[in-house]
């Protein structure tokens, strides 16, 4: 026999029911709150390439989870049927209408996808069944912009592009960075990033062809500018989140030289960065700007100490196209004033010193 349930029970279950419901849509709201606004797809390889982007995060829910989108191509981070995709979003009933996609997926049943612990797994043409991939990556990208850049990688007659870009205002409504010596830029113009000598002037050194928020944001390659202008896959652009440990390790600390005394001493002394870049390399100089006697400085792959900075007078030269003077492990020439000649300087080292002196002994 079925007995029928006293209206009190039918509501204690009916409300107990609804709290349930209250309970999870307030959880699923937490957690899309919660939620990175950012997401950085990599590592996807050959069919997949084109999922290799930025994924922003949508203001509904998909399925009761939170979901991404890219900007541009209408490619989906989202939850279906147990697990996370990355792809066209369609449903089962638009799949048998115009086909199925094979999009990447990862079985693991976590609030939002860069806390998935497993590995995805995408659709190999050639074998026609799914792989599992370890080198996909799906990680929280940084909403802000990186206080500095570092660009490297860059060979040949763009060379001087390499180098520490710090953060500095806006330009088009967008971040821009120059150079640690204030002669190069990176800035945003009409969908397209440039690396150039003046702000707001494309002066060819080297531009991307991506309307993304940051630099760093991209997975295209920089084109450099060569007689053929190409693309160029060498070009890295790295963040950089904590700009004085980055400029201690660059040009900014102090050059010193212990010991010149040996041929030609008026060499020593404390040379300062001037903050004049010489052929895109830091130029130094001993004294104060308005009195300067000496400066160190960089030209066609040679180091000079010399009593101008445009003119070369040429007290000491280094032949080794380093980026900064103190990284090379040769040996300087000196000018012999007494033979008339240049000669191997035994006391002659240039070492990094301390914030922004250099210092010549």
């Amino acid at each position: 026999m079925n007995f029928p349930l006293p209206p009190m029970l039918l509501l204690i279950l009916f409300i107990v029911i609804v709290s349930g419901m209250k309970n999870d849509i307030s959880r699923n709201e937490e957690n899309h709150q919660t939620a990175p606004d950012m997401i950085r797809v990599s590592g996807m390889a050959r069919n997949n390439s084109n999922l290799n982007d930025i994924y922003f995060k949508c203001d509904k829910l998909n399925n009761d989870h939170v979901y991404y989108k890219t900007k541009k191509n209408s490619k989906y981070i989202y939850w279906q049927s147990n697990a996370w995709y990355i792809g066209e979003m369609r449903n089962k009933l638009i799949a048998l209408v115009y086909g199925e996609i094979f999009n990447p997926y990862l079985e693991d049943n976590v609030y939002w996808p860069t806390l998935g612990t497993k590995h995805w797994f995408v659709y190999d043409l050639e074998d026609k069944r799914y792989k599992e991939d370890e080198n996909v990556l799906v990680q929280i990208e940084q909403k802000d912009a990186p206080q500095g850049i570092r660009i490297k990688g860059i060979t040949g007659i763009n060379k001087q592009i390499n180098g520490l870009y710090v953060r500095d205002g806006e330009h088009n409504e967008h971040i821009f960075y120059h150079s640690q010596w204030n002669c190069k830029y990176i800035y945003w113009e009409r969908g397209v990033w440039y690396i150039s000598d003046i702000l707001g002037k494309n002066t060819f050194n080297a531009y991307l062809e991506d309307d993304v928020e940051f630099p760093t944001f991209t997975t295209r390659h920089w084109i450099a500018y060569k007689k053929d202008v190409n693309e160029n896959n060498d070009i890295i652009l790295e963040s950089v989140e904590d700009e004085s440990s980055d400029k201690a390790e660059g040009g900014w600390n102090d050059v010193v030289i212990p010991n010149s005394s040996g041929i030609n001493p008026e060499i020593s002394g404390i040379y300062t960065p001037s903050f004049e870049p010489k052929n895109g390399h830091p130029s130094y100089r001993k004294g104060t700007k308005e009195d300067a006697t000496k400066y160190i400085y960089w030209e066609y792959g040679v180091w000079y100490v010399s009593d101008m900075l445009d003119i070369n007078t040429c007290n000491a030269y280094l032949k080794d196209d380093v980026e900064f003077p103190f990284m090379s492990t040769k040996q300087w020439l000196t000018y012999d004033k007494v033979n008339n000649e240049f000669k191997k300087d035994d006391y002659m080292v240039v070492e990094k010193g301390n914030l922004t002196i250099c210092v010549i002994m």
